[in-house]
């Protein structure tokens, strides 16, 4: 079908250029009738139109009568604009309200269901290149504000750690000294020879029951409003007796004391024998004759609650450092 056109095309070319050859017709020797002013002015004009406004006609081959469209020179009215109505905003805003609606019903059925909808990333920025010597120089800079840095942490560090160390230090020591040992001094002469006016000792009240023979440090709630340290002479559910000859008796049996220096001449005020109740103690110096113990009833009987420490070591003077029996 195609081929058939394109022969029929050819065939009309060809007549037209045949129809183009032929001599044009010798123009007639008759003369024209005269032209009225009427008809002379009616005569008409030629239009002059742009070839953009023209509209397209349609025109058919005599041959293939297939329609081609071909311009006219008449030219295309333009249509006004059309003012758009306030309805029209109106319904865009709507549309807008709608969507957003659905957009934030979408999220609270993503979220009830445990959907994490994913976040847009936004494409990074590579910054432009540098010159190497200002790099470089950046990058030393840095480096040495990082060196400093570091050494401003290191030693916030170590005074942290010091102080640290102190604080904790500080708190054993208290806390050792005040519940576990104690360093106290010794006043008087009451427990010579066996301790000086001035020595430094050490006592420890941590699971310590009282027996006999201890060296103890008493409260000062012994009547003598200060603290007293004396031997443990008796302890609770002991009968305790002194003889004419100054000679002590525990339960009828004599005590061996080679820690005193002289035999007793000073009784007191208490009556023997003497039973000493559960939870008491009955105590007395090494220096007999020169002590205010429980012979006396200003001090009598001690309950053993007032008991601040036993005696552990001596660590003053230094010629005398070591345990105290």
């Amino acid at each position: 079908m195609l081929d058939i056109l394109a022969e029929f095309d050819a065939l009309d070319k060809k007549a037209r250029n045949t129809a183009g050859d032929t001599a044009p017709a010798a123009p007639s020797t008759e003369p024209k009738p005269p032209v009225s002013p009427k008809e002379a002015k009616e005569e008409p004009k030629p239009e002059t139109v742009s070839d953009s406004l023209a509209e397209p006609v349609e025109h058919t081959s005599f041959l293939t009568e297939a329609p081609t469209r071909r311009f006219s020179l008449k030219p295309k009215a333009q249509e006004p604009l059309k003012e758009i109505p306030a309805s029209s905003f109106a319904d865009s805003a709507a549309v807008k309200e709608r969507q957003h609606q659905s957009e934030e019903l979408i999220k609270k059925i993503q979220a009830a269901k445990g959907i994490v909808p994913k976040e847009e990333k936004t494409p990074s920025l590579k910054p432009p290149a540098e010159d190497p010597k200002d790099l470089k120089e950046t990058l030393s800079e840095e480096k040495e504000d990082a060196g400093r840095k570091k050494r401003t942490l290191n030693l916030k560090k170590e005074i942290f750690d010091w102080v640290k160390a102190f604080v904790i230090s500080f708190a054993a020591v208290f806390l050792v000294f005040t519940f576990v040992i104690r360093v106290v001094a010794v006043d008087g002469s009451s427990m010579s020879p066996t301790l000086s006016d001035g020595d430094r000792v050490v006592i420890s009240n941590l699971f310590y029951t009282p027996e006999n023979g201890d060296i103890v440090v008493l409260s000062e709630n012994t009547g003598l409003d200060k603290w007293l340290i004396k031997r443990v002479i008796a302890v609770g559910g002991q009968t305790l007796d002194i003889s004419d000859e100054g000679v002590v008796l525990l339960n009828g049996v004599e005590l061996e004391e080679d820690y005193v220096a002289e035999a007793i001449f000073t009784y007191g005020d208490m009556t023997y024998p003497l039973e000493v109740p559960e939870g008491y103690l009955f105590v007395m110096g090494d220096n007999r004759n020169h002590s205010l113990d429980s012979r006396f009833s200003t001090v009598g009987l001690v309950p053993e609650e007032e008991v601040v420490g036993r005696l552990l070591i001596r660590i003053f003077p230094f010629s005398s450092f070591g345990k105290v029996e």
